[in-house]
This record gives structure tokens, C-alpha cells and sequence, in this order.
């Protein structure tokens, strides 16, 4: 397994090309015309490649080092994955819902919102508030998960690589 710093330097060296294989499970003809066939890569940058389309410039962006995977053959691009909260995580989130049953006991029509937001801005894990992407994770009480950039979802993009020599 080649580093992302090997991608980067594959890329900066002006000899890599990439052909999409696999987009959202879509593969050869169901892939839209202008993403097929090999296309050069200029450069990489600090948020992913830099690729030809049709004569300009387009970036491949990724939010996470740790959702790309690259082996020299292929380059593999993942969506953030889902994982169950750790047990500070629950903790913090816990203690919130016991505060807010306790507040609308209190106050029955009432509007939580700052409380809330205080709340989890001065927790160990801001992230829990459900509202925004913080540090790479984000809670979705829906699915009572957390959504983590650091952890490998589906995969979304399937590139082979070629080096010119």
C-alpha cells in the first residue's frame, strides 16, 4: 500500500493518468461520457488532484486522507463512515437529555436551543450537538450514530492509475 504522500508526488510529477472504473456503483457505459477515458492529472493540491476535463482544470476533493486509498494501481476514494459513539460520547450526550428533560419539567413551553448549544460547545465532544460537522464528526440522533471522517464508508470512486515512464 503506497502512501498518500507517493500519491501526491505521483501526481506532482506530471507522468500520472487516471481512468474512472467504478462511480457510485456505476460502471463503463452507465458512467457519463466526459468522466471516461484516461484523464492527466497536473497536479495535487491540499484537498485532493488536480485533473484534465475537456481542456480545464477539475478537482478531485476529498474531505479525509484516511478516506483515500492508493496502491499505485488503483486510487480508491470512500464516503466518512458511520460508527456507534464511544462512551464519552454517550455519556455527554446523556447528561444533555437528562438537563433538557429537566428544563422542560421547569419550563413547558421553553425554548432549549442556547442551553443546548452552550451545552455541547463547552463539552469534550461538540460534535454530539447533532447540528454541524466538528472535528471531522457529526451525531445523527436518526440513526443514532456517529458520522466520522476518520472511518471508511462506501466506496463512491474507483480510479486505475497510470505512470508514464
Amino acid at each position: 500500500m503506497a502512501t498518500l504522500t507517493q500519491l501526491k508526488r505521483d501526481a506532482d510529477s506530471g507522468r500520472m493518468s487516471v481512468m474512472l472504473l467504478w462511480r457510485f456503483g456505476k460502471t463503463g457505459n452507465d458512467i457519463p461520457r466526459e468522466m471516461r477515458g484516461v484523464r492527466k492529472v497536473f497536479r495535487a493540491n491540499s484537498v485532493g488532484l488536480v485533473l484534465e476535463l475537456n481542456g480545464k482544470e477539475s478537482t478531485l476533493y476529498t474531505d479525509s486522507a484516511k478516506l483515500v486509498e492508493y496502491d499505485g494501481k488503483t486510487l480508491t476514494f470512500y464516503r466518512a463512515g458511520y460508527r456507534p459513539p464511544t462512551e464519552e460520547e454517550r455519556f455527554v450526550l446523556n447528561t444533555w437529555l437528562s438537563k433538557e428533560t429537566a428544563y422542560y419539567q421547569k419550563n413547558p413551553f421553553g425554548n432549549s436551543y442556547g442551553m443546548r448549544k452552550d451545552y455541547f460547545a463547552s463539552s469534550t465532544c461538540p460534535w454530539m450537538d447533532g447540528m454541524n460537522k466538528i472535528r471531522g464528526k457529526k451525531y445523527c440522533p436518526e440513526k443514532d450514530k456517529v458520522l466520522d471522517y476518520s472511518v471508511r464508508g462506501e466506496m463512491i470512486l474507483r480510479y486505475e492509475v497510470f505512470i508514464d515512464p
